[in-house]
């Protein structure tokens, strides 16, 4: 099963860190610290083991194959800072590379189970050492800072159990996760895993080491998407390095063509826009916010994850309570975002007869088209809210049911019919949501129907793909007909 396989499984299923914790039974492999690393490894000829390194760190997976067959043991070898050859793999985006190790039964710790990823162990191991969660590993942060280096976006696992998503164990001289995901080799593994942070409970201007900024680091870096994405979230422009320089200066300096086009002019980009989010209930009165400082966040998220769908679980939470509908996650989603999301009204409603704040958003995904009118008028800058997880508003007409109307009500609102997160459009969620009468809808007003998506299909896939693999040979024939390349 894929990462992405077991993404979607567990979170149709509505498991959360808990039950994967009780699902682990069978892992019982602890973590070695640093200094046993290093002990162990100097049992091997040194010779040897700096040539075994040197294959991972280079990806040349038949080399490595090779020397384990020679020395099964060097699978666990270590260099001098103690991050493991399964750590150095996945940082370099060896995947050959670590499938062989992976193969030799390597000792794997709660930082290569955060890189592989393996969430069963994660949760395992982090439950039994709640202090290693945010602690400072040598691949350069936290575990979920080693997890985002290998382009991992199911850190959520790590945020249950209490990560902080902006931990900086080394402080002035440390970094972020986010920091981390900039570095992940795959450029769209890379904007995974920074969506998965920033729109989940991190800051974009977290502080970083030596005056340094995410927003400088993509940069240096080049890639316009992510530059693109950190802007969106409101990355600060005028931010210096200690050497004084911006990340204009930074992109000049390398050569980045794209990535000095958009620096140069940062305010055409639109900026994410939470004005309504909680600027009003369903009956369009003031949100009256409960006291919770009694229920633990243990309690909320048993509330909002359940609020995915399971609606038993979510009444049995709030245990008679209705001020339990106000539960937030620990990636900062209320319960009825939650429902939100995934375009589960009975339980939307049902949250928002206790008073939540209804935001254009869910507005739209529960079917309340004058309320989402009534707010976009009042809020115009709304046109660019987002829902949890980096969801665009514009997504939302599908999710809520393929609505030709509330469609047109956003695009006469000004939503752009373009709007994307990952590359991924509403094009390819009507189509994934067999809604043939929104995509020709939404053909008719000028959809990309080639527009390529990276949050289902880490290879990238256009709405005609989605549609081949779905085997709906209707959307393929309209989607065809609808000149889709």
């Amino acid at each position: 099963m894929t990462a992405s396989t077991r993404r979607k499984f567990l979170l149709r299923s509505g498991w959360s860190a808990g039950a994967l914790l009780a699902g682990a039974a069978a892992v019982r492999a602890a973590p070695l610290p640093a200094w046993a690393r290093r002990a162990a490894a100097r049992q091997h000829d040194p010779e040897l083991q700096a040539t075994f390194l040197a294959a991972v760190l280079a990806g040349r997976a038949a080399e490595v194959r090779a020397l384990l067959a020679q020395d099964r043991t060097l699978v666990d070898a270590a260099d001098a800072e103690g991050c493991s050859a399964l750590v150095l793999a996945c940082r370099e985006g060896h995947t050959e590379v670590k499938a062989a190790l992976l193969e030799h039964g390597p000792r794997i710790g709660l930082i290569e189970a955060a890189m592989i990823p393996d969430w069963p162990r994660v949760v395992e191991l982090g439950t039994a050492d709640r202090a290693a969660i945010d602690a400072f590993h040598p691949v350069g942060g936290t575990a979920l800072y080693a997890a985002a280096r290998a382009g991992q976006d199911d850190g959520y696992f790590l945020q249950d159990l209490g990560a902080d998503p902006d931990a900086n164990p080394r402080g002035r001289f440390g970094v972020t996760p986010a920091y981390g995901a900039l570095l992940c080799k795959d450029p769209h593994d890379a904007l995974a895993a920074l969506v998965s942070l920033l729109s989940n409970g991190a800051h974009v201007n977290a502080p970083q080491r030596d005056g340094d900024s995410l927003l400088q680091v993509a940069a240096r870096r080049g890639d316009a998407h992510l530059l693109r994405y950190l802007l969106r979230r409101g990355a600060d422009t005028t931010a210096r390095d200690r050497r004084g320089r911006s990340a204009l200066e930074l992109a000049e300096a390398a050569g980045h063509a794209a990535a000095v086009a958009l620096l140069t002019h940062p305010e055409r980009v639109p900026r994410d826009d939470s004005s309504a989010r909680y600027a009003s209930d369903a009956s369009g009165g003031a949100v009256v916010w409960p006291d919770l400082s009694d229920v633990s966040q243990a309690e909320q998220s048993a509330v909002a994850g359940p609020s995915h769908g399971q609606f038993e679980r979510v009444k049995a939470a709030l245990r008679g309570e209705p001020r339990r509908s106000f539960s937030r996650s620990t990636q900062d989603e209320l319960a009825v975002e939650a429902c939100g999301h995934v375009g589960n009204r009975e339980i939307m409603r049902f949250h928002l007869d206790h008073g939540v704040p209804q935001s254009v958003c869910t507005s739209i995904s529960v079917g309340d088209l004058p309320r989402a009118a009534a707010l976009l008028a009042k809020h115009p800058a709304a046109v660019h809210e987002r829902g949890p997880h980096d969801f665009p508003l514009m997504w939302y007409a599908s999710i809520g049911g393929g609505d030709v109307e509330a469609a047109q009500l956003l695009l006469d609102a000004g939503v752009e019919i373009g709007q994307e997160s990952q590359g991924t459009t509403v094009v390819h969620w009507a189509v994934r949501r067999g809604q043939p009468d929104l995509v020709r809808f939404l053909a008719e007003k000028g959809a990309d129907l080639d527009a390529v998506g990276y949050k289902f299909d880490r290879n990238g896939q256009t709405p005609l793909q989605a549609a081949r693999e779905a085997e709906d040979g209707d959307m393929v024939k309209l989607l065809s007909d609808l000149g889709a390349a």
